[in-house]
């Protein structure tokens, strides 16, 4: 019989290795997160500076507990994943966004997120475009927006224009906001939230209220 290759590139990366990390095998419901609850006890045997602060990144991640609600209470509806390779996905983008963040922040962010994208309330486009999002958003952006939900018009010009980028803020040329263009003329811009934007904004607030 000729064995399945993983659907995932971190687990096909990383195949072969025996190394457990103890708080993640205790629990039944961590388990349930596709590739990033293999990949922590996968590096717990590599003892080095960059492998310890990873593991710390998912640490934060995996304890979140809105994470954490949302995978006992599918472990406890006996529900399993559909779709291997959309979880493989997932599990992939979380791993290496985690990997390259440099702040702990950010994965409780990622975490929260996924457990609304585990509660059923986006789908998995919509958990790939806030996951990107985040990814390469500046974490005070973030913290700003979210803290004052997507209401940036008083935010200083420069993280607006960033959040427009990332995609959770909108611009229209209509209101007395005014930014300088490339030829020396003012544009007015009316900054407002996007959908995306709001649905991160729902994701926090589900996540805050447990």
């Amino acid at each position: 019989m000729v064995d399945k290759k993983p659907c995932s590139i971190v687990l096909g990366a990383l195949e072969g290795t025996e190394a457990y990390l103890d708080f993640v095998t205790s629990n039944e419901a961590v388990r349930a997160v596709p590739v990033v609850s293999t990949a922590i006890r996968i590096l717990e045997g590599v003892n080095d500076y960059r492998s310890r602060l990873l593991q710390s990144k998912l640490k934060r991640f995996l304890t979140e507990p809105s994470l954490v609600r949302s995978l006992k209470a599918r472990e406890l509806r006996g529900e399993i994943v559909a779709d291997e390779d959309d979880a493989a996905r997932i599990g992939d983008t979380l791993f290496l966004i985690i990997d390259r963040v440099t702040d702990s922040e950010k994965p409780i962010l990622l975490a929260k997120v996924y457990a609304y994208y585990l509660d059923g309330s986006m789908s998995s486009e919509d958990f790939f475009l806030l996951a990107h999002c985040i990814d390469i958003s500046a974490l005070s952006d973030l913290q700003d927006f979210i803290a004052s939900r997507g209401l940036m018009n008083s935010a200083p010009d420069a993280r607006q224009l960033r959040l427009v980028t990332s995609g959770l803020l909108r611009s229209d040329v209509t209101d007395p906001t005014t930014f300088p263009s490339a030829g020396g003329h003012s544009l007015r811009l009316l900054i407002t939230i996007t959908e995306l934007g709001e649905l991160l904004v729902m994701a926090i607030d589900a996540a805050d209220a447990i």
